[in-house]
Formats: structure tokens, C-alpha cells, sequence
């Protein structure tokens, strides 16, 4: 017999398979269209540059695509895209031909947690043997940055569990990376960006960055606060201290006083009378 509960079940495990299936079609689109557009971006170069005659472009779309490349915009365009390149000053990262996915997987497998921003970002932007020595100069200067923060928030009351920890790091590296930009990267996560873009607005839902600076100013000052009331009380309490020592001295020698002032003022003692004499 059919019953409404085996239905039920039945309704949850078609919708869990199609939210799978949903998700892993959502994945594959995500990689086949930036593997397209890597690969259309190269052909296009090839084909301007007169490495690649293109001879597989329709005779009509060339003819566009030349006139394109012949505005004054489009020249203008390319020198700005090609002095940002130069801007980055060499690699953007150091993994290789390892992917960011990759390094993700690693490090989650090595430690059965997944890794903070900064632990991605260390791994994919820091040469190996020398933590000192960064891919480029924007690398270095959100090393240094991020590290000063984590330092002022540690030197603050603890935070609590490993979990709220690692969620206060991630919101302290988007913060000195700058958060998602208009194209909805995030700058040294590459494609593992959307997973902490998820795990960021789920855990911290409507906090913008300079409300979150804004939250940090107030608790630093509030503890300093603290602080000087603590040192404030810790004062005051010495001073009853010393208060109550002073009065229990007072009530000392008081009494002292008081008792050799009653020995010197007894009136003198008179000898008893001599016994009667014995009657014959």
C-alpha cells in the first residue's frame, strides 16, 4: 500500500536529484563558457595579429571584424587593456597549471575544513620555500594589509570557536581586497570566488564592508572603554583599600590612647584599715 509519507519521500529525493542535476548543469555551462571565450579571445588575437589567416571567418563577418579593429575606440581600448596586463607586473599567481579549483580540493582534503580566503590566497600567490616573497606587489601589499588587521583583531577580546574565526578572516580579506568588483570577481580567489561570495552573504546577509569597519570601530573603541573603566575601578579600590587600613590604625592607637588615659586618671589606691584589736 501506497502511503502519503512513501509519496513525500519519493517528492523529496526527485527534487534533491533535480537540484543536483540543476547545480551540475549550472557548473558546466559556468566552465565551457569561460573555456569558449578563452579559446574565441586567442583565435580573435591570431586571426589579428596574421598568425592565423582565418580563413574559416564568412567572407562578411571579416569584413566587420576588420573595420572593427580600425576604429579609433577600439585602439584605444586595447592600449588601456593592454597597459593594465603590463600593470600586474608578471604572474597572477604561482600555481601553474594547477587550478584554483584545485588548490581549493587540496587543501580541503589535507585539513577536513575548507580553507580560509587568505589560506587560497597564500597557496596560489606566495612562492613556495620564501613566505616573504609574493607574485607581484598588490599581492604583497594584501599580504601585509590583511596580516596588520588580523593582528589588531587578536590583540581584541577572543571571538570564540574555530568556525566564527575562520568567518571573521574571510570578511577581513574581502575587505582589504575590496569585495566583489563590478564583474563579480573577487581579486586572488579566481573561480572559487562565487563559494565565498555564498558563504559570505549567507553568514553575513545585508553587511556591507564599511558597516562591518563601522561594527570593528565601535568595539574597539567600547573595549578601550572597558579597559579605562577596569583601570578606573582598579583605583578605586586600592584607595578604599588604604582607607580601610588607615581606619583600622586609627581605631588602634585611638584605643591605645584611650586605655593609657584611663590608667593615669584611676584615682590612687589607700591601704585597707588596720584589723580591730582582739578583745580580752
Amino acid at each position: 500500500m501506497i502511503t502519503t509519507t512513501m509519496i513525500q519521500m519519493c517528492l523529496i529525493c526527485g527534487l534533491e536529484s533535480l537540484r543536483g542535476s540543476i547545480n551540475g548543469y549550472r557548473n558546466m555551462r559556468k566552465t565551457f563558457d569561460h573555456k569558449a571565450s578563452e579559446s574565441y579571445t586567442n583565435a580573435m588575437y591570431r586571426v589579428r595579429r596574421g598568425i592565423d589567416p582565418g580563413d574559416w571567418i564568412p567572407v562578411e563577418m571579416r569584413k566587420i571584424l576588420d573595420n572593427k579593429w580600425k576604429e579609433a575606440k577600439w585602439k584605444e581600448k586595447a592600449e588601456i587593456n593592454m597597459v593594465n596586463r603590463r600593470s600586474s607586473e608578471g604572474p597572477l599567481h604561482t600555481g601553474g597549471s594547477v587550478p584554483t579549483t584545485e588548490h581549493y580540493k587540496r587543501l580541503k582534503k589535507a585539513s577536513d575544513i575548507s580553507p580560509t580566503c587568505w589560506k587560497l590566497f597564500q597557496t596560489t600567490h606566495n612562492f613556495k620555500g620564501d613566505p616573504n616573497k609574493w607574485v607581484n606587489s598588490k599581492s604583497e601589499i594584501v599580504a601585509n594589509e590583511y596580516e596588520k588587521r588580523i593582528v589588531e583583531r587578536d590583540s581584541q577580546e577572543p571571538l570564540g570557536d574555530d568556525v566564527s574565526i575562520q568567518q571573521a578572516d574571510d570578511i577581513i580579506f574581502l575587505d582589504v581586497v575590496g569585495g566583489v568588483d563590478k564583474k563579480g570577481r573577487i581579486y586572488g580567489l579566481g573561480p572559487e570566488a562565487e563559494r565565498y561570495k555564498r558563504s559570505r552573504s549567507s553568514t553575513y546577509d545585508g553587511i556591507s564592508s564599511s558597516e562591518y569597519q563601522h561594527m570593528r570601530t565601535i568595539i574597539s573603541d567600547l573595549s578601550a572603554e572597558n579597559m579605562t573603566l577596569k583601570e578606573k575601578l582598579k583605583t578605586h579600590e586600592e584607595l578604599i583599600h588604604q582607607s580601610q587600613e588607615d581606619s583600622r590604625l586609627l581605631r588602634e592607637q585611638l584605643f591605645q590612647f584611650m586605655e593609657k588615659f584611663s590608667l593615669s586618671h584611676l584615682p590612687p589606691r589607700s591601704d585597707p584599715p588596720p584589723p580591730p584589736p582582739p578583745t580580752t
